[in-house]
């Protein structure tokens, strides 16, 4: 009788147990790694919460009621924990807000690094950074749009002066952008890697967008013809597919969205995160502040690849500093997409 020995053994039963959870229907085996620690300390919300006082109080300028503007930006396609984010510090010599600093972090190494910095700032509703890590921006409406990134310091110009507002990515390679078209109307286009423009169908423009394998996942705003709806466009065919009212519904609007995985989308506005399956049509609040005045929510968050258990949120609070002055915080959170559960990033 032939002995099977005890390694080969475990080693089938670790191979069963995994395939039992991992394959698919067609028993390929696929092992998928465990996702990163966050490698920078976590700490607590503010705990905190009061309503706001009428008027300014204490002193604006010197210091400010915001040191600085912090918030995350978009995260990398192609390397595991990499996100983008903004800072943009107080110059209390000048009493004004400094250049504006695109950083790249990786929350598996801790490691943070200087991507570029915005030389006399850029209008903060015209400046998008995609998953490469390429800023679209305007230092003030209707002056040209710049294009620049870590390999690209001398920002490159891209669409003239005079006619262009709000650039957003919509991809790695085209962007959305409204061209003023006379009074106080734009239209609203899609620009391509080689500059070539194409009307929007009535896809981009006033509403909330994701980008996935290919395809777009929609909020659909007040202005739209199917407000209220999310739906799913296919860029390449043109084809759109409503999937439900959630306005109607749920009671809720989604307003700015993340397309975690081909089953959860996430909403984010200024006091409530949700995520919705798109396969049971069920909506679970995971935050909600509306009942804290002096806690918010900015409207900058993003997924992480390798991480689809939680989301990085932009947030800013109210506080009390120990010397009693009257405080605005900006801080970027890590929201834990099962729990609900949320923490301080302590980034720089």
């Amino acid at each position: 009788m032939k002995t099977i020995p005890t390694t080969f053994l475990a080693l089938l039963f670790f191979t069963a147990t995994i395939c039992f959870w991992a394959c698919d229907d067609d028993d390929t085996l696929i092992l998928t790694a465990a996702p990163c620690t966050i490698a920078l300390p976590l700490s607590a919300l503010p705990d905190s919460c009061f309503e706001l006082p009428l008027g300014q109080t204490g002193s604006i300028f010197n210091p400010p009621l915001t040191d600085y503007r912090y918030y995350v930006l978009s995260a990398s396609t192609t390397e595991e924990g990499v996100f983008y984010y903004m800072r943009q510090d107080y110059d209390l010599s000048n009493v004004v807000y400094g250049n504006q600093k695109i950083f790249k972090h990786n929350i598996c190494k801790g490691e943070t690094s200087l991507v570029y910095e915005i030389i006399g700032g850029s209008d903060i509703t015209n400046f998008s950074v995609n998953d490469e890590g390429e800023i679209l921006f305007q230092r003030r409406q209707l002056q040209p749009i710049l294009l620049a990134s870590a390999t690209i310091q001398a920002p490159i110009e891209i669409m003239p002066a005079g006619d262009y507002i709000y650039a957003r990515w919509i991809n790695n390679d085209s962007f959305n952008i409204l061209r003023w078209t006379g009074g106080s109307s734009f239209e609203s286009l899609i620009v391509d890697e080689l500059g070539n423009e194409t009307i929007d169908p009535g896809i981009f423009k006033n509403n909330f967008f994701d980008f996935r394998d290919g395809k777009y996942i929609i909020s659909f705003g007040t202005r739209s013809l199917h407000n209220g709806y999310l739906g799913i466009y296919d860029l390449a065919t043109g084809e759109l597919t409503l999937l439900e009212d959630i306005l109607t519904q749920h009671g809720r609007y989604v307003s700015r969205i993340i397309w975690l995985n081909n089953h959860t989308i996430i909403s984010y506005g200024r006091k409530e995160v949700f995520k919705y399956d798109l396969d049971t049509r069920q909506l679970d609040i995971l935050s909600s502040i509306n009942d804290c005045e002096s806690k918010n929510y900015y409207p900058y968050a993003t997924k992480i690849k390798g991480r689809e258990d939680i989301i990085l949120l932009s947030r800013y609070d109210f506080i009390y500093n120990a010397a009693g002055e009257y405080r605005l915080q900006h801080r970027i959170s890590v929201l834990d997409i099962a729990t609900g559960e949320e923490q301080i990033l302590e980034l720089e």
